[in-house]
């Protein structure tokens, strides 16, 4: 309850910032990069990327969230529980959240399943073991890695790292940090090769 303000500040302050982002960034930029024009151009064309890079990664994100929701819907419609797309309304958005929300989700079916087809029970059971396993070693990877220029492996590796490091909220953040620093890490190298910092590391 004592987070609740966040929840609802949270989705106000992310409208303003993309409806007022680019306005907010360039004087920003300028004000970093104030009498040093190499530098500002520097500035600018990381944060160019930097935008780019959010947005793949928010599409990743959402990609994993349709699957997820799919295979919930699909499966539970095909052993008749009730609720079926309702709980994969609920398990899709949860992805959002590493960890805790995929445990979430698997409460939740788990005992809806329970009360409505519990002769059932084992093959739902079956169902979230390897969808889990699936979804966090194959689809999300992947999806991840072709978004935001990271080596599958290296996804993997981030997320666990993160997790140790910083729970949830590292887990969650790993891999637009890895794809950040790459982006910084570039266009450093590009400098000191002199090649036009015009050029983008990621198209939208």
């Amino acid at each position: 309850a004592k987070d609740l303000i966040f929840i609802i500040l949270v989705p106000v302050l992310a409208f303003f910032f993309l409806k007022e982002g680019r306005s907010m960034r360039t004087p920003v930029l300028r004000l970093l990069g104030s009498g040093h024009p190499a530098r500002q151009e520097l500035l600018e064309s990381v944060a160019r990327d930097l935008d780019v890079l959010l947005g793949r990664y928010m599409r990743a994100l959402v990609t994993l969230v349709a699957i997820a929701f799919c295979a919930y819907g699909l499966f539970l419609a095909l052993m008749k529980v009730h609720y079926a797309i309702l709980l994969a309304a609920i398990a899709g958005p949860l992805e959002f959240i590493p960890v805790v929300g995929p445990f979430v989700a698997f409460v939740i079916v788990m005992l809806v399943a329970g009360l409505t087809a519990p002769h059932r029970l084992i093959w739902i059971l079956l169902f979230l073991i390897i969808f889990r396993l699936f979804q966090d070693y194959f689809t999300s990877p992947r999806i991840m890695s072709k978004q935001v220029k990271l080596h599958p492996l290296l996804v993997i590796l981030g997320v666990l790292a993160g997790g140790e490091i910083a729970g949830v909220a590292g887990a969650f953040l790993s891999v637009p940090v890895m794809a950040t620093l790459r982006v910084i890490y570039i266009h450093l190298m590009r400098r000191q090769i002199h090649i036009p910092e015009s050029t983008v590391v990621f198209k939208p």
